[in-house]
């Protein structure tokens, strides 16, 4: 079987790039021949082959919504061919570029993992955001065979996953158990944790927020920040 994977980007560690990753892997371990289209960030067409995946990235133009906007992926996918195609959301381009391709060749099965919302700061990424969900949520319903979310918090609090509830199914993400293993605790004080990058949309305002609230109960607690 041909998979396809359509997401951002490809080379970094961060968390959409490990779950293609992994789930890559996996696939490619079962016996299938597996593909990422993405963007390259030498604004050049690039082939490569990764453990075993074939690598396609393709020139990046511009990009809108924190997400690149590249040449001939409707092409792409036409001269691959794919059984599977899985879609890596949000992708603004990436989204209409697959869903027409779905279109013509409704043969080929759409499998979507919605990663999150777009977060909008601004007036105009508002009103971006409200268009994309406009065309979204509708062509996830009637194109999409599944949609995947890795928790059913986020399905319950994603407007776009509730409109599509019959679609979604819940896979958690996994812990490579080779890299973690957690011990036993012996500290007594109860312990947070935060990893990623230190920007608005990852909710760390929020989890200093909290600390602060659980500070003034004289409970005691330590909390560890690791990004950048």
């Amino acid at each position: 079987m041909i998979i396809v994977h359509v997401t951002k980007y490809f080379s970094g560690n961060g968390g959409i790039e490990s779950y293609t990753r992994s789930v890559s892997v996996a696939a490619l371990k079962a016996g299938h021949d597996v593909h990422v289209v993405c963007a390259s960030e030498t604004k050049k067409r690039l082939e490569s082959v990764e453990n075993g995946i074939k690598i396609i990235k393709l020139p990046e133009i511009a990009s809108i919504m924190n997400a690149p906007i590249i040449r001939s992926l409707l092409g792409e996918l036409k001269k691959i061919k794919p059984d599977v195609i899985h879609l890596h959301i949000p992708n603004p381009w990436a989204e209409l570029n697959v869903f027409l391709y779905k279109l013509f060749y409704p043969k080929t099965k759409l499998i979507a993992t919605y990663h999150s919302d777009v977060i909008s700061y601004s007036l105009l990424m508002r009103l971006f955001a409200f268009l994309r969900l406009v065309y979204l949520i509708p062509s996830m319903n009637f194109l999409c065979d599944k949609i995947i979310a890795t928790s059913y918090n986020y399905v319950s609090g994603s407007m776009a996953m509730k409109l599509s509830r019959k679609k979604v199914v819940v896979i958690p993400l996994g812990v490579d158990t080779s890299k973690f293993r957690p011990k036993k605790i012996r500290n007594k004080i109860f312990t947070f944790l935060f990893v990623g990058r230190l920007i608005p949309y990852k909710g760390l305002e929020n989890l200093l927020k909290a600390c602060s609230i659980i500070k003034g109960s004289d409970k005691k607690f330590v909390l560890y920040i690791i990004g950048d």
